[in-house]
């Protein structure tokens, strides 16, 4: 039942699965049925699922950054990460051939994104923002709390990657 000011508004009922419509994003699965019969669609936005598809495939590192100190081109430029899924692996591009592996948690309101990394039973937690083909990352190297900005410095060595879609 829904209760509002003046007393009953209506039921809830939750569609059958049969019956959910997903269109644009958008997720219909139960109605409000108002004390006149008038049925209301109870929707959700399915940004968590648009967040992971926009992301999936492999991107290079196109600068890279902890506190004060910006990684040179040449220590960069090989690396990828790539996303599978709710799967993330980075790849250092060197010749021991190294890898991160971890899951990913996303919250598209928030921009929160945090990667558990799976060998080392860590989870890195960061804000992300995405702009077409450019991803920016920005995470806590101490794993205590999350960047409020993108940004920075000595006093806060944050570490602050940029990423570009690699086009096939």
């Amino acid at each position: 039942y829904v209760h509002c000011e003046g007393g009953l508004a209506g039921t809830f009922t939750i569609r059958r699965e049969a019956d959910f419509v997903t269109n644009d994003g958008v997720l219909t699965f139960a109605n409000i049925t108002l004390k006149d019969g008038k049925k209301l669609p109870v929707s959700l936005r399915l940004a968590l699922k648009q967040e992971f598809e926009q992301r999936q495939g492999q991107w290079r590192v196109v600068s890279s950054q902890v506190g004060d100190e910006k990684a040179p081109e040449a220590e960069f430029k090989k690396r990828r990460i790539t996303f599978t899924g709710d799967k993330l692996i980075y790849e250092h591009g060197n010749e021991q051939n190294e890898k991160k592996e971890g899951t990913i948690k996303l919250d598209p309101e928030t921009k929160a994104f945090d990667w558990i990394l799976t060998s080392h039973g860590v989870t890195m937690l960061a804000i992300y923002e995405l702009d077409k083909d450019t991803l920016r990352v920005c995470y806590d190297l101490t794993g205590k709390s999350r960047p409020k900005e993108f940004a920075t410095s000595k006093d806060r060595p944050n570490f602050l990657a940029v990423y570009e879609r690699v086009k096939k």
